[in-house]
């Protein structure tokens, strides 16, 4: 499951403590702080919809979150891991 998330406008330390927030969330599996559209992209593994509803809850309630997107992923084609520099 991939979540674009949404915060409000704040300085890097404000960026830095939504992400401490992230980090306390079992079920996400990563979080990338982006450029764009939207602030955080999370990779999230729940078992449930029932679950993904309570994780994006979660989310939701962090201060400064504004809003989510999310997006189930239906199947991986193509999956790469490691990076060749």
């Amino acid at each position: 499951i991939r979540d674009r998330i949404y915060t409000s406008p704040g300085t890097l330390e404000f960026s830095k403590q939504i992400t401490k927030d992230f980090l306390k969330i079992k079920e996400i599996n990563s979080v990338f702080y982006v450029t764009g559209e939207y602030n955080f992209c999370a990779i999230i593994i729940c078992s449930s919809i029932k679950e993904l509803n309570r994780v994006l809850d979660k989310i939701s309630s962090i201060q400064g979150v504004t809003r989510t997107v999310t997006s189930i992923v239906l199947d991986v084609p193509k999956e790469r891991l490691i990076i060749e520099l």
